[in-house]
């Protein structure tokens, strides 16, 4: 305690404050106390609505989107379909997840407020799937190239709409299969806690375009390598994990890692009018993910910026979808 709090303090008690002077208490009323006890009200409120939309919400009856939103919707459908041609035509093992998973099976298309596809590949078709989707595609607006954010956390692969690459694409992520099975679940988060300490602000690696892109990706792929595959034990299995590329950072759920059986074989859901592949255990992928991915969520969250597009923007927008 210094001197001068010796001498004299002042604190706040309920709507006064109390100033002390040589042991002397004087109250005096504070300012603003009214307004911070009716702001709290608010704030209590507030709260109470929004956990009566959470979980009061039939959230499969919410309308689709309209105008920009769903234009940028219905092109995307599009290169997914165009994707999933390229796919099944060259056998590429691919299938919806995330986001897109989500919304086939909560409203048989997209989150109403949502405006990307979401769509994870096999490592070995991913490897080869700019080459044979540059030789595949009947789109001559279409192009697939690896992409990395230049803080570095978003590395993946995406399929442009080039008529408008910041709202028209497609999400690729790699996923690596982990030769072992029956891992118990606090082991698969240890592994992923790992994975997400290589991008940790600290370790992370900031994005050089003098490099190349692809180098940047292959400097997490090695990463992952070196701390997730090169010390462990091969199970005799043909049934491993299925590991989410660390090439990519931005999940929040606890495990990166799917049981096989969780994934394969393969099933089919309805997407848009169309049926694409998906997980064979939709249901506990998505509580792996999303854990009560049925109540409607605190924070609604859309990708592009369309609310901010201009006349012309919106025009070509049209245009596009108009294109067939």
């Amino acid at each position: 305690m210094n001197i001068w709090q010796k001498i004299f303090t002042l604190t706040n008690e309920g709507p006064h404050k109390l100033l002390i002077i040589l042991g002397i208490k004087i109250r005096m009323k504070r300012k603003g106390y009214k307004t911070e006890q009716m702001l709290k009200e608010i704030q209590k409120d507030v709260a109470t609505l929004k956990a009566l939309t959470v979980y009061s919400t039939d959230i499969t009856k919410l309308k689709p989107a309209v105008g920009v939103l769903a234009s940028i919707q219905n092109i995307n459908a599009r290169i997914l379909a165009e994707v999933d041609r390229v796919c099944k035509e060259n056998n590429l093992t691919y299938w919806l997840s995330f986001g897109s998973l989500l919304g086939a099976v909560r409203h048989k298309g997209y989150i109403p407020w949502d405006d990307d596809i979401d769509v994870v590949m096999i490592r070995k078709d991913y490897d080869r799937f700019i080459e044979i989707f540059k030789k595949s595609t009947t789109n001559p607006h279409y192009t697939a190239e690896l992409y990395s954010h230049p803080e570095g956390i978003f590395n993946l692969l995406k399929v442009y709409d080039n008529r408008n690459r910041n709202s028209l694409f497609v999400d690729i992520f790699p996923c690596d299969f982990y030769y072992k099975e029956n891992m118990p679940y606090e082991e698969k988060v240890a592994l992923t806690n790992k994975l997400k300490e290589l991008h940790s602000k600290e370790k992370r690696k900031t994005f050089n375009p003098e490099n190349g892109v692809a180098a940047h990706h292959n400097y997490y792929r090695e990463l992952t390598k070196k701390i997730i595959f090169d010390n462990y034990q091969k199970d005799n299995t043909s049934k491993p994990m299925i590991l989410l590329g660390g090439e990519y950072y931005h999940w929040h759920f606890e495990s990166w890692f799917f049981d096989w059986d969780e994934i394969f074989p393969l099933s089919e859901i309805e997407f848009c009018g169309r049926m694409f592949p998906c997980p064979n255990q939709t249901n506990k992928v998505l509580h792996l993910i999303y854990r009560d991915y049925m109540a409607m969520p605190e924070r609604l969250r859309c990708h592009s910026d369309y609310k901010k597009f201009g006349s012309e923007e919106i025009i070509k927008l049209e245009e596009i979808e108009n294109d067939k």
